[in-house]
């Protein structure tokens, strides 16, 4: 018997000796991996991101895509929002789409985004609208699309938050 726990003793000493544990292994290891316990493991501005493009996959009229992306670009760039509004996504990109349709340029600046993001997309120029000249037949993102677009977005997020 006495020598079982020598032994054993003996083990465990030489445990501790090869054992290099940090403050965190320690809390990782006394609290047996609870720290995600009922939580989610992706980050809260991950999961809202992802909410917003499966509604906005329904919502929004986009064929090419790319409005979609450059919304997404920058509600990212909006942490609080996308956190107050988490497991509301109609209702995050309706607080968006009022600022957004409120500030004067800001429809210009996001059509041209856009523009530059269809453009490095489908490895063509983009087609940039210019003051006083009509759009190109063909673009499909001009101001006053757009701006219908988000627009009707805007009654469609309202309506469902």
């Amino acid at each position: 018997m006495k020598r079982d726990d020598d032994e054993r003793a003996r083990i465990e000493r030489d445990a501790r000796l090869h054992l290099r544990a940090s403050l965190t292994a320690a809390l990782a290891g006394r609290d047996g991996g609870g720290h995600l316990r009922g939580a989610s493991p992706t980050p809260v501005i991950t999961r809202a991101l992802l909410e917003i493009d499966l509604w906005l996959r329904d919502a929004l009229v986009d064929p090419a895509g790319c409005l979609r992306i450059v919304i997404l670009r920058r509600l990212e760039g909006l942490p609080d929002l996308l956190e107050a509004g988490l497991g509301q996504p109609a209702a995050t990109v309706a607080v968006w789409l009022e600022r957004l349709l409120a500030l004067p340029g800001a429809m210009t600046d996001l059509v041209r985004e856009t523009d530059m993001t269809w453009g490095q997309r489908f490895a063509e120029r983009p087609r940039f609208e210019r003051d006083g000249q009509q759009p190109e037949p063909d673009d499909e993102y001009t101001i006053a699309g757009v701006t219908r677009l988000l627009t009707d977005l805007h009654r469609r997020a309202a309506a469902a938050s």
